[in-house]
C-alpha cells in the first residue's frame, strides 16, 4: 500500500456520532489525518480553516442532504474541487448525487479496507492535480518575471507565421518610431532602415522560420 509523505487531510460529516467515530477511526488507524463534524451547516468554516483533501458526507443528512450540501460547495471556487465520497445505507438518490459532482458512493455498512481504498485514491490524485497546478502557476511567474526582464532590457517583436506583428514592447517602439498601434498587424518592413541588402533580410527570415536563431546587427 503506498504511504504518503505527509498523512491525506479528511473531513468526515456524520450525523450518527457511533458511525461517526467508528468511520474516523479507521481512516486515523490508516495514518490518515481526519477531522470530523456531525453538523454540515459548518462545513464551509471548516474548509476554511482546513486544508481537506477528501470530503466524506453522509448521503442523509439531517440538517442537509449529502447532495444538497455538495451542490453549494460547487458553487464556491475555493471547494470546488474537493473530491466527495458519500456514504450510504440506501440506494434511492446515488444517481442524483452523482450528477451533483459527488466523486464516489460507498454501501454503509461500509468495508474499511474499501473506505481505505477509496479516500486514498481519490486524495491523491486530487494533491497530484493541486501540485501540477501549483508548479504550472511557479513557471508562468518565472516566465512573466522573465519577460519583464527582457522588456526592460531589449528590443522584443513577435511575429506570427506570416511576418505580421503580434506583440511590439516599448523599447521596440521608441527605437522604430512607431507607437503600438501603428506596429500591430503590419509585418517588419515598416520598420526597414534601407540600410542593408535584401540579401540580410532574406538570410533573418529564413533562419527563424526554421526555428533557428538569427545573429546579426541592424
Amino acid at each position: 500500500t503506498y504511504v504518503p509523505n505527509r498523512p491525506y487531510r479528511v473531513l468526515l460529516v456524520e450525523d450518527d456520532r457511533a458511525q461517526l467515530t467508528a468511520h474516523a477511526h479507521i481512516l486515523h488507524q490508516a495514518g490518515m489525518d481526519v477531522r470530523e463534524s456531525t453538523d454540515p451547516m459548518a462545513v464551509p468554516e471548516l474548509l476554511e480553516k482546513f486544508n481537506t483533501e477528501v470530503l466524506i458526507l453522509d448521503m442523509h443528512l439531517e440538517k442537509c442532504a449529502g447532495p444538497d450540501l455538495a451542490a453549494l460547495l460547487h458553487d464556491d471556487e475555493r471547494f470546488d474541487q474537493i473530491p466527495i465520497i458519500y456514504l450510504s445505507a440506501e440506494t434511492d438518490g446515488q444517481f442524483q448525487a452523482l450528477s451533483q459532482a459527488g466523486e464516489q458512493i460507498l454501501a454503509k455498512p461500509v468495508e474499511p479496507r474499501h473506505l481505505v481504498a477509496a479516500v486514498s485514491r481519490h486524495a491523491c490524485r486530487y494533491r497530484k492535480t493541486r501540485q501540477q497546478l501549483g508548479a504550472l502557476r511557479a513557471s508562468l511567474y518565472e516566465r512573466e518575471r522573465q519577460q519583464h526582464a527582457l522588456d526592460a532590457h531589449a528590443i522584443v517583436s513577435i511575429t506570427d507565421a506570416a511576418g505580421n506583428i503580434l506583440y511590439a514592447n516599448d523599447k521596440f517602439c521608441e527605437a522604430s518610431g512607431y507607437n503600438r498601434e501603428e506596429l500591430l498587424g503590419k509585418i517588419p518592413r515598416i520598420v526597414k532602415s534601407g540600410l542593408h541588402p535584401p540579401e540580410l533580410y532574406a538570410d533573418m527570415w529564413r533562419t527563424i522560420s526554421r526555428g533557428l536563431i538569427w545573429h546579426g546587427e541592424l
